[in-house]
């Protein structure tokens, strides 16, 4: 299994960096790659939530199914993913520093393939870069609009 953890400070209150997070519509705004969400499921928020989403990865366009299989408001959300033999499965985490809000991104990829696992190993520093990315963009939106 491999595992991705990033932190990041954002100068923002935690309710709002947490619906940031855990809200796709919200997230989306922030994360210019993301084209398009799509509900699969009648629930639009919180646990139980599926929607696909499709984003722009190095000029293409890529879908993912996406479902939140944990939510406790303003603590944590969790997204898990199947893609190409591996479960993606990534926990944000929001904790109130009293002068900024603390995000914490756990992601960790299993997946049963030996050829699934060298390709993940391959493309984590890609993936990390990635998550990053989206990460930064949440982090000035929050900060730009608050």
């Amino acid at each position: 299994m491999s595992k991705t953890k990033i932190k990041l400070k954002i100068h923002a209150p935690l309710d709002f960096v947490f619906r940031m997070v855990s809200d796709v519509k919200h997230f989306s705004r922030a994360v210019d790659d993301i084209t398009k969400i799509e509900y699969l499921s009648k629930q639009q928020k919180g646990k139980g939530t599926i929607f696909r989403e499709t984003r722009n990865m190095n000029g293409e366009s890529v879908e993912n199914v996406l479902e939140i299989t944990e939510f406790v408001p303003n603590k944590k959300v969790r997204f898990v993913s199947e893609s190409q033999g591996t479960t993606w499965d990534s926990v944000y985490i929001a904790v109130d520093k009293g002068k900024y809000t603390l995000l914490i991104l756990v992601m960790r990829a299993k997946t049963q393939k030996l050829s699934a696992k060298l390709q993940n190993l391959l493309i984590k520093p890609i993936i990390k870069k990635a998550i990053k990315k989206d990460l930064d963009a949440v982090k000035e939106y929050c900060e730009k609009k608050n």
